[in-house]
């Protein structure tokens, strides 16, 4: 019993140290802000998202802005007319970009272009039609094709990429789901607002 108690103190000492001078190391580091012009009217922004180190994609209330080379580039109008208000985007692998919107769309977004819209708003209220969150599987050992989505009412859908179905899973929230995530394997994390 000895022998693991001075194993542990000597993990819980080597563990200070190491975060004592990560800690230290991080703030040695100089952090430097840039101001960024952006698009007139660009007033929110919700989300944003790199690609290959030098795209950055704003998902805003006045639709998408790309920001490459200190120039900037809006999409603001969906084909139909409709004002484009993103609120969240995730990037798969194939350089899609995945849209959620204010309206209960899922957007599909490639090269510039609309691709593909998924509209769940038959399973959604006009006041709780927000896709709060957007959970690609980027997990390189499972072979799951669905994209997952929750909304501003705690609702959970999906979107499979492979055979273009949709559909509603079960949620076990009743208020809004901020965040959700694949885990490992067939596990789920999801970040909702308890009260």
């Amino acid at each position: 019993m000895k022998i693991l108690k001075k194993s542990s103190t000597i993990i819980y000492f080597f563990m200070i140290f190491y975060c004592m001078h990560s800690n230290t190391a991080m703030l040695a580091q100089e952090i430097s802000f840039l101001p960024q012009e952006l698009a007139p009217g660009l007033k929110t922004i919700n989300n944003l998202k790199i690609e290959n180190s030098k795209t950055l994609w704003i998902a805003s209330g006045n639709g998408l802005f790309k920001l490459e080379d200190e120039k900037v580039k809006g999409f603001s109008v969906l084909p139909n007319g409709e004002k484009l208000q993103v609120n969240t985007i995730a990037i798969d692998n194939f350089g899609n970009k995945w849209l959620g919107t204010y309206s209960g769309k899922l957007i599909q977004f490639k090269n510039d272009k609309i691709s593909n819209i998924i509209d769940f708003n038959e399973y959604l209220k006009p006041d709780d039609a927000i896709i709060t969150s957007i959970a690609l599987n980027d997990n390189k050992i499972g072979t799951e094709t669905k994209i997952l989505l929750t909304t501003s009412d705690g609702q959970i859908f999906y979107y499979d990429t492979q055979n273009h179905t949709k559909g509603k899973l079960i949620s076990p929230a009743e208020t809004m789901i901020y965040s959700i995530n694949y885990g490992y394997e067939k596990t789920i994390w999801l970040c909702l607002d308890y009260l």
